[in-house]
């Protein structure tokens, strides 16, 4: 895999940079340096008409006489299932990895040059392909899940708030989520409590999570690079396997931590420079 060297702000290679200062000529890059990504473009194309198929066959599906039914009956549960999560897998999946895919085709043919780091190209068409995946399966999850509440005559807000609650805190980019879970196994709030401290302190989510073993403020929360701060005085278990687990988490830091993590992580596996 081509991995080309370390440019300057105009796009040029040291030996480019000395050459167009000399001769005053933009440099001309060869055919194969150009296309070098070619090859792992079709997997844009496979992916994103995957996407749209399976949309094709929600949209099909959701309009079947006892599924249409039945989503009438769930409320606005519903939509989350019918409409959100349709439009998403067809638009987000399809659309944007197609587009995604002409662009890396198109561009270095534009603009004379490769891509600047073609494990950036490859993270951004993974994470864009199993992120929506995951979203699809949890919007459909969480749609039946309080559909059947509802059809069963609880209150859409009831279901909701059953599902769990995440809300903004009134500070600058602070934000609270509170998971509701019911567990196959019996479990005491100290069992609990001791469970995350465990996975706090060692790989893989040391340094991704972390416990809140007193009350604090919200606002200190600002600035946190952990993307969840579990607030072990506010966890519950109700009964024994009921549990309500709460996480505060800067919003914005904690995404911006874990992506400079990720992108330093694909740069320094990313292959050498071919020579």
């Amino acid at each position: 895999m081509f991995v080309p060297e370390k440019v300057d702000p105009d796009g040029l290679f040291p030996d480019e940079r000395k050459k167009y200062e000399e001769t005053g000529e933009a440099p001309k890059r060869p055919d194969d340096e150009l296309h070098a990504h070619d090859r792992r473009l079709p997997k844009y194309f496979l992916t994103g008409g995957a996407f749209l198929l399976l949309g094709g066959m929600h949209m099909v599906l959701k309009n079947l006489p006892w599924t249409a039914e039945w989503l009438a009956r769930a409320g606005y549960a519903g939509h989350l299932v019918r409409d959100l999560s349709n439009t998403h897998v067809m638009i987000v999946g399809g659309g944007t990895l197609i587009s995604t895919g002409l662009c890396w085709y198109v561009l270095p043919r534009i603009v004379r040059r490769p891509l600047v780091s073609p494990g950036l190209a490859q993270g951004s068409f993974w994470f864009t392909a199993v992120g929506l995946l995951v979203f699809y399966v949890a919007l459909i999850a969480n749609g039946i899940a309080m559909g059947r509440l509802v059809s069963n005559g609880w209150d859409y807000e009831a279901a909701k708030l059953h599902m769990g609650k995440a809300y903004r805190v009134p500070t600058r980019t602070g934000s609270i989520v509170e998971l509701n879970a019911n567990l196959k196994k019996s479990v005491t709030v100290d069992e609990l409590k001791n469970a995350f401290r465990t996975a706090a302190s060692k790989a893989p989510l040391q340094g991704v999570m972390d416990v809140l073993e007193e009350e604090w403020t919200s606002s200190r929360i600002v600035g946190d690079s952990h993307s969840s701060i579990i607030d072990l005085p506010l966890m519950q278990v109700m009964g024994d396997k009921f549990v309500s687990v709460a996480a505060w988490y800067d919003n914005e830091w904690g995404f911006t931590s874990r992506l400079a993590e990720t992108a330093a992580l694909l740069v320094k596996e990313a292959a050498p420079v071919a020579k």
